[in-house]
């Protein structure tokens, strides 16, 4: 289903932080009955910005039939505040908590969480941890990739790829071995923490366990 040609336009805010604002969207649902409240998870580095366009279109598909939608940039990506090299998978995991709480005093219905490649397995994180809190969430993931160690070889190739090609001294360590070092590795214009690298490669898809009324599900 197509979005309406005068969709309305979402809101745009700044979600305040203990490490800088975040940058936000939300587009409330339209029509007398809302269906749900959607929070979106976006994907690793630059596939953020390849799939934004796509991410906007379903957006609004989804606020016309009446689901409150509430997209927010990471730390470090985007538009909100903090470089990339200041990000971890933990304090990631903390703005979704955060954007999850604004949501549930804006939003009405059933939750669900949406997330792209690396965004379902911080989908998947965030759900466990409601899901332990006894609030059901439903899954929608696309494209997920099943395990975090799997998006950070991918990741990881692009600086190989470029050293091969002579764009970067090749007597430097291999990106592996520099972020077992410590070290923070330049790749295809961000700086990867190993921080970051730690946390998304502990990272795997595994959605809670559902409970006996199957509240939550993947979709």
């Amino acid at each position: 289903m197509s979005p309406p040609e005068r969709a309305a336009l979402p809101q745009a805010f700044f979600l305040p932080t203990g490490t800088g604002p975040r940058f936000c969207l939300f587009h409330p649902a339209q029509g007398a009955a809302p269906q749900g409240r959607v929070l979106y998870l976006h994907p690793f580095a630059e596939e953020l910005n390849s799939t934004r366009r796509m991410v906007a279109q379903q957006a609004r598909t989804l606020a016309h039939a009446g689901y409150s939608v509430l997209q927010i940039d990471l730390l470090g990506c985007g538009d909100s505040a903090g470089d990339f090299a200041d990000a971890t998978w933990p304090a990631w995991l903390s703005d979704a908590q955060l954007a999850h709480r604004w949501l549930a005093e804006h939003g009405s219905g059933p939750l669900w969480l949406w997330g792209i490649r690396s965004g379902a397995l911080l989908a998947a994180q965030l759900a466990s941890l409601l899901h332990n809190e006894s609030e059901p969430a439903h899954l929608l993931f696309w494209q997920p990739v099943a395990s975090g160690q799997q998006m950070l070889q991918q990741f990881l190739r692009l600086r190989t790829a470029s050293q091969w090609l002579g764009a970067n001294n090749t007597s430097e360590p291999p990106p592996p071995q520099a972020l077992a070092q410590g070290q923070p590795v330049d790749i295809a214009g961000y700086t990867l923490s190993p921080a970051l690298a730690q946390g998304l490669g502990d990272a795997r898809l595994q959605p809670p366990r559902i409970a006996a009324s199957g509240a939550a599900r993947v979709a």
